[in-house]
């Protein structure tokens, strides 16, 4: 039982890690479309959104908005990160 759950949390840690590269590829192609627009890789108003928008979604789905909230900030990190390049 306990290799069960162990194979479980492996399986969603794989699936975790392919949408992380997938939301980076996004980025990637965002980070394109702002240097070609003259946009500006930071929106301090977008960013604000995303992280309020998924403190609702953890609260709605038992988890804990402050651990979502600092995901999210690594993330939109990494994605600005992403975006320069």
């Amino acid at each position: 039982m306990l290799q069960k759950f162990r194979d479980d949390i492996r399986k969603i840690d794989e699936q975790l890690i392919l949408l992380l590269a997938q939301r980076m590829e996004v980025a990637r192609e965002l980070g394109k479309y702002k240097k070609a627009n003259n946009i500006p890789v930071f929106d301090a108003d977008v960013e604000a959104a995303i992280i309020e928008r998924n403190r609702r979604l953890a609260h709605n789905n038992g988890l804990g908005e402050t651990f979502v909230q600092r995901l999210y900030e690594v993330i939109l990190e990494e994605s600005k990160k992403t975006q320069q390049k």
